[in-house]
């Protein structure tokens, strides 16, 4: 049993995104997809519903693309409101403790593209 939360706010137009998904969704694998730009494209975000997703399952894997150096923000916004102190961390925030997180993105430019911006100065662009 494995959760994924899908964070691709374009999903019609991804093409290894889907790839990916859907061939773990047709594997001998239950799998639930909680796609949270098709539940939630208003960013109001049901966090007791995506808590109890993620207490459903032992394996989670965030799937997203990963532009501008960071998460789309729907992704962002799910873990600044799901992963919340009492929940996620704090004193008593151990209702994640031992499940597996598995963070699966695709880019969308070659591998150099991104070793070339390393040690790149603001003055060369």
């Amino acid at each position: 049993m494995a959760l994924i939360i899908l964070g691709h706010p374009d999903w019609e137009r991804s093409l290894a995104n889907k790839e990916i998904v859907n061939g773990l969704v047709n594997s001998e694998v239950y799998i639930e997809v909680r796609h949270l730009q098709q539940l939630y494209p208003d960013f109001k975000i049901d966090i007791k519903k995506e808590q109890e997703a993620l207490l459903r399952h032992k394996n989670i894997v965030f799937q997203f693309p990963f532009y501008w150096y960071t998460m789309p923000a729907i992704l962002k916004q799910w873990f600044d409101l799901v992963l919340e102190y009492g929940f996620a961390y704090g004193s008593t925030g151990d209702k994640l403790k031992g499940k597996n997180f598995i963070p699966s993105f695709t880019v969308g430019s070659a591998e150099n593209e991104y070793k070339n911006f390393r040690g790149t100065s603001l003055q060369n662009f």
